[in-house]
């Protein structure tokens, strides 16, 4: 995944630029991001499952990469 975040004064921009997942898996964005808000992305492949989130914001920046689950 690829994220552009811009960084203002009182507010910090995230965007989602790209999702590369592995071959094999789909993926589907939850939340895409924004002005102090998280981007939440969930992959699903035949046997698996995880979900990325990540929330940039003045004074707390937060990555998950989650689980890897079994279906």
């Amino acid at each position: 995944m690829i994220l552009n975040v811009e960084f203002g004064t009182s507010a910090i921009r995230t965007t989602i630029v790209d999702v590369l997942p592995a071959p094999g898996w789909a993926f589907q964005i939850d939340k895409a991001g924004g002005i102090n808000s998280s981007v939440d992305i969930r992959y699903e492949s035949a046997f698996y499952k995880s979900k990325f989130s990540a929330l940039y914001k003045p004074g707390k920046t937060v990555i998950d990469y989650g689980e890897l689950k079994k279906k």
